[in-house]
């Protein structure tokens, strides 16, 4: 198969691999590095992570899209799910632009840059690791953390200095969160998310929000 005709292929592909080039061209290891080294120097693709490409004509029609970036960073690491700002963004708890797509991972915290873009993953607790759902984008696999996990994730890694005092405010406000998009049943799973934690930073939280926002709803 010509080159050509490949790269219009894999223009329907949401990425694409060094080896599954090798199969589609037909040619061996070096022969499609040289390839892929051409492609991106004329600006034709986007290198992903190692070893996985995208085409930027796919990227120029669904880098707007949500669930897109979502599975871009499942692919980049597998065992993380998007959750903090990138979601508590996309659903507008945050008045904030967040520009970086934020994630949890049983992995080391790190951020990561590619041609698409910023992904920032922070480590956490196995035992905190869940309550996410899976979706399909394309045949890419997306794992998305429920709005009440974002949330608590946000409020986890987020530090409070003032020892003693700092619960004695309205933390919503404070951080401008728009809090009243939760229906009843996503605030008894965040309240329940604190409880079970067992964390004391998070059950004050939950306290926090129930008698300055949720309460007033």
């Amino acid at each position: 198969m010509r080159t050509d005709e490949t790269l219009k292929d894999l223009e329907k592909l949401p990425y694409f691999t060094i080896e599954g080039l090798i199969t589609l061209l037909g040619k061996n290891p070096h022969e499609c590095s040289v390839v892929l080294n051409r492609w991106k120097k004329k600006g034709y693709i986007l290198k992903v992570k190692r070893g996985y490409y995208v085409t930027k004509e796919y990227v120029t029609r669904h880098i707007g899209d949500y669930d897109y970036m979502s599975s871009i960073a499942s692919l980049i690491d597998p065992n993380s799910y998007v959750s903090l700002e990138f979601v508590l963004q996309n659903h507008s708890i945050l008045t904030e632009a967040v520009y970086a797509v934020t994630a949890v991972t049983l992995k080391t915290t790190r951020k990561y840059h590619s041609d698409l873009g910023d992904f920032y993953y922070k480590n956490i607790k196995p035992k905190l690791f869940g309550n996410y759902i899976i979706k399909n984008y394309n045949g890419l696999t997306v794992k998305e953390a429920t709005l009440e996990k974002a949330l608590f994730d946000y409020m986890y890694f987020r530090p409070f200095y003032q020892k003693g005092r700092r619960f004695k405010y309205n933390i919503a406000e404070d951080l401008r969160l728009n809090l009243e998009v939760f229906t009843q049943e996503q605030i008894d799973a965040f309240n329940k998310l604190c409880t079970d934690s067992g964390i004391k930073k998070m059950v004050s939280i939950s306290k926090n929000f129930e008698e300055y926002k949720w309460n007033q709803i």
